[in-house]
Parts: C-alpha cells; structure tokens; sequence
C-alpha cells in the first residue's frame, strides 16, 4: 500500500513541475530529441561510411600484390641498401610465374627509370598487363 502512495505522490509532483515550467520541459524535451536523434544520425553515417569503404577496398582489387626489387613502393629520398641494390631486377617471366598462382586476379608488370625531387629527370614508365584470361 505504501509503495502505491509513493508511486502516486512522485507522479503528482513530476506532472505538477511540468505544468508549472512549460517552458523549462518543452526545452528539456527537445533536447532529449535532437540529441537522440543525432546519435542515431552519425551511428547510420558511420556505419555507411565503414560499409562503403567495405565496397571500395573489395572494387579495387583486394588480391593485388606489388613485388618491387627496392624494399618500399614510391618515391623514397634514402640510399639504397647494398642488398637492394644487389637483387635481380623482376622479369615479365616472373609476372606470368605470378599469374599463374590461384589466387591472383591479374597482374601488371611495370618499371620504372629515373630520381624523385625537384631536379629529378622525368621518370620513364613502361607497363604491361597480364590477364589470366589472356594467359
């Protein structure tokens, strides 16, 4: 009995403090909206960005794999390594070596001549692609 009282008397008061400050609870109110709704906004943003970059990684070929004779892909300012400079250089034959592994979707041989940095020569690249499907 004693708990219906108290349930009753709390009731009473809170909708006794809402009609007295109108303004103060349509206030509270509508912060308590507009902050629910934003978390739920950037929860779907997020959750389509992360999806979309899902999509974009898997468009991109997710089996690509880059064999370089240097040791990092790109321009790069430091003296090769006396073992970097001592490896052979990859042939087309290793690209079709390449290929022919299963998992592999394709691979695209190129080489590229010349230096990096503001009095480099132009860097020359060739390219060629090899298909499974051409192979």
């Amino acid at each position: 009995m004693m708990n219906r009282q108290l349930i009753r008397d709390t009731l009473y008061t809170v909708f006794d403090s809402i009609r007295s400050h109108k303004l103060r609870s349509g206030l509270t109110l509508t912060g308590v909206i507009i902050g629910t709704a934003v978390v739920v906004m950037v929860g779907a943003v997020l959750s389509g960005l992360s999806e979309r970059v899902a999509q974009i990684t898997e468009k991109s070929a997710p089996n690509t794999i880059y064999f370089t004779k240097e040791e990092k892909i790109g321009p790069s300012f430091r003296t090769p390594s006396a073992e970097e400079r001592q490896r052979k250089d990859l042939t087309y034959e290793d690209a079709l070596a390449v290929a022919a592994l299963d998992k592999p979707m394709g691979v695209s041989p190129q080489k590229i001549r010349g230096s990096y940095g503001p009095t480099a020569n132009k860097p020359t690249m060739t390219a060629g692609a090899a298909r499974r499907s051409t192979l």
